[in-house]
């Protein structure tokens, strides 16, 4: 077996972040009407700037495809490396620009100073990320490749345009958006990130090597949570079981929407999956400088804290 280290990390951010007041003059405001939930959402979330790859006009600036590419061509600028001695794409996202084909393929597409080489798509939400990089690592460690890259990029503000949503009979009709479809709008932005991925460490600077990574679907035991292609969580009609896509798109299977009242139980899983990694020996809480935790909310970071404190495994803030 091989080892995998990463060498460079690359990334693509449009613009200049824009802080929260700005959010609605990109998004738009529905039905002309300003927001009723925004505020409370932000201050749950914490979130205080974010990126998009839109406009005040709502104009696509950036493809998600060309998003990866730039991350990607970010990384190896800052290396001697040729592009051509890459010989492994892996990409990830959550909605691709396109049906078909798969999103690495769009992405090669962006990068001709690429050799013709093996390529991957991953999806799942924020999973497919390390996804992408679960194969990538795999690859070099078995000898199978020598030089990888593995990048993910995401373009949601594109579902979160007033315009796809004023259509709809009930915000015709004066209502608001439902909570579980608007909750993500004051959620998420754009960007890309990649990261280059190699058989030795470099020879100067620093490198990361990767010791494992482990990845754990819970599906089989929970509903959907985060979701787009069905009109609500216990349809079990596709978007391509509508008769048009029309009539689909009216009935909302479009719409990207998350049911928050199932959050609470993910940040339990998460960290029981911590506690089953100590107690299998691969990781020593005593031992850990940096912990990079992703908890999408503020919200929940407290109660993260409080059951690590409880079970005796808290890295120090």
């Amino acid at each position: 077996m091989y080892s995998a280290y990463i060498n460079r990390i690359g990334k693509f951010l449009r613009g200049e972040p824009i802080n929260n007041d700005q959010m609605e003059e990109y998004l738009g405001k529905i039905a002309s009407r300003p927001s009723r939930v925004s505020q409370r959402i932000l201050n749950s979330n914490g979130i205080q700037q974010r990126y998009y790859a839109i406009d005040k006009q709502q104009q696509t600036l950036y493809s998600n495809s060309q998003m990866a590419a730039f991350a990607v061509r970010d990384a190896i600028s800052q290396s001697n490396l040729e592009p051509g001695a890459i010989d492994l794409l892996a990409c990830a996202t959550t909605l691709p620009d396109l049906l078909v084909p798969g999103f690495a393929s769009t992405v090669h597409g962006e990068l001709s100073e690429l050799s013709p080489l093996e390529i991957v798509s991953t999806q799942g939400v924020w999973c497919a990320g390390v996804s992408a990089l679960n194969y990538a690592t795999s690859q070099i460690e078995l000898g199978k490749k020598q030089t990888a890259i593995a990048v993910a990029s995401e373009f949601p503000s594109r579902l979160f345009k007033n315009t796809k949503f004023e259509a709809k009979t009930s915000v015709q009709a004066g209502k608001p958006l439902p909570f579980d479809t608007e909750f993500l709008r004051w959620m998420l932005s754009d960007g890309a990130g990649a990261l280059l991925l190699q058989n030795h460490p470099n020879a100067t600077g620093i490198s990361l090597k990767i010791e494992w990574i482990e990845l754990i679907s819970h599906a089989n035991a929970y509903p959907v949570c985060m979701y787009s292609g069905l009109a609500n969580e216990t349809s079990t009609k596709s978007w391509l079981g509508y008769s048009s896509y029309l009539n689909a798109a009216t009935a909302g299977a479009f719409d990207w929407r998350q049911n928050i009242r199932w959050l609470e139980n993910v940040m339990k899983l998460g960290v029981e999956g911590w506690l089953r990694l100590i107690k299998a020996g691969r990781v020593c809480p005593q031992e850990i400088d940096w912990l990079l935790c992703h908890y999408s909310s503020h919200f929940f970071r407290e109660q993260i804290v409080e059951l690590l404190e409880q079970a005796g495994c808290m890295i120090p803030e």
